[in-house]
C-alpha cells in the first residue's frame, strides 16, 4: 500500500509539477512576509497541506487559489 501511495504522489507531481509548492513557494505566492508566517497561517486557517514525499508537505496551487477567493469573499460580505 505504502509503495502504491508514493507511486501515485510521484505520478501526480510529475503530471503538474508546477501546481505543486512548498511551503516556501506557497508563502512567496501568496506574499507572506516569512515562511514561519505561511505555516502560522495555514494551520490556523486549515489549508490543506499533502505529503507527496515522506517529509516534505506540499501545498496544492488551485487549492491556495480557492483559499484566497474564499477568504476575498469573506471580508467583503
Amino acid at each position: 500500500a505504502a509503495e502504491n501511495l508514493s507511486q501515485m504522489a510521484k505520478n501526480l507531481a510529475d503530471i503538474h509539477p508546477t501546481e505543486w509548492m512548498t511551503a516556501e513557494q506557497a508563502a512567496q505566492y501568496l506574499g507572506c512576509e516569512s515562511v514561519k508566517a505561511f505555516e502560522k497561517i495555514a494551520a490556523r486557517e486549515r489549508i490543506p497541506k499533502h505529503y507527496l514525499s515522506a517529509r516534505t508537505p506540499r501545498y496544492n496551487r488551485a487549492e491556495l487559489d480557492t483559499w484566497l477567493m474564499d477568504r476575498r469573499q469573506e471580508v467583503r460580505g
